[in-house]
């Protein structure tokens, strides 16, 4: 009868510390998760923007993209600046190779990081020591890229054409208990020029480089008589 009781005695209090240690982790846990939310998601912010930058870079090295690659200049016989013509071929393979670069880093390199337990402590002196909380870094959705065109008047005679890639990204990060997402959007020139000669006063500007607007990008010839 005794070594029952003593039996019940130790499974009681082994029960109750298991339970007191659950409660501990409950507390410790959502203490700590806001905080490595943040942290997460700021880390993840500046990875997001890193990778785009790095696939842009990488793209346009490998295609060795020029402005005349992407746009032809069509002048009368004066030399002034009739339209702008985009090449929508080498448009879709920068933006398509642009995709798939991202969607290769974030699976490959960037695919998880760790964060320092005295990162949370918001102590300098803890900054970087204690076991990492690792988290897993993911590509949520599509990756989404435009391509946009403006021209900025810079002088007498003079406006410089740039060509931008408008990169959407939404990405997510696998956390203590759940998934937390961010949207990150980066802009990156692709090319510029500054146009030389005489502009209308009056033109049709299309900003975005899409299938629609192959034929003319800017149309220098709708201008008011």
């Amino acid at each position: 009868m005794k070594k029952s009781k003593k039996l019940k005695v130790k499974v009681g209090i082994f029960l109750l510390t298991l339970f007191f240690l659950l409660l501990l982790f409950c507390y410790v846990l959502n203490r700590i998760e806001p905080i490595v939310s943040t942290k997460a998601l700021a880390i993840l912010r500046t990875r997001g923007t890193r990778v785009i930058n790095e696939a842009v870079e990488d793209v346009l090295r490998e295609e060795e993209v020029s402005y005349l690659d992407i746009i032809t200049t069509t002048r009368d016989k004066d030399g002034n600046v009739m339209s702008l013509s985009a090449n929508m071929v080498k448009v879709n393979t920068i933006k398509s190779k642009v995709s798939l670069k991202i969607a290769s880093l974030i699976k490959g390199e960037y695919k998880s990081f760790g964060i320092p337990l005295g990162n949370l402590s918001g102590t300098y002196l803890l900054s970087g020591r204690g076991p990492k909380i690792n988290v897993k870094l993911l590509l949520a959705d599509s990756v989404t890229t435009t391509l946009e065109s403006t021209v900025e008047e810079m002088g007498i005679n003079q406006s410089r054409h740039k060509i931008e890639m408008i990169i959407n990204l939404k990405m997510a990060v696998i956390l203590l208990r759940k998934q937390k997402s961010v949207d990150i959007s980066d802009r990156v020139l692709i090319a510029d020029t500054i146009i030389v000669g005489k502009v209308p006063d009056a033109y049709t500007s299309i900003n975005r480089l899409t299938e629609e607007e192959e034929g003319d990008v800017f149309d220098f010839m709708a201008q008011t008589e």
